[in-house]
């Protein structure tokens, strides 16, 4: 599974692959929300290091 940053950045949000996951951790409250909190400001701040874009060549 290949994430780009604006999948991270929008975990937040009501869209994406990270945002359905945080809605399902949610729901089954096994985590505190400040913990997601967490994990979600983790999230968008690794979404803004730069890096190299890889592809099926590399």
């Amino acid at each position: 599974m290949l994430s780009l940053p604006d999948d991270l950045r929008w975990a937040d949000q009501k869209r994406g692959i990270y945002a359905s996951a945080f809605s399902q951790h949610k729901k089954k409250r096994r985590y505190t929300s400040e913990k997601l909190q967490e994990w979600k400001t983790a999230l968008q701040n690794v979404s803004y290091i730069s890096g190299y874009m890889l592809n099926n060549d590399n």
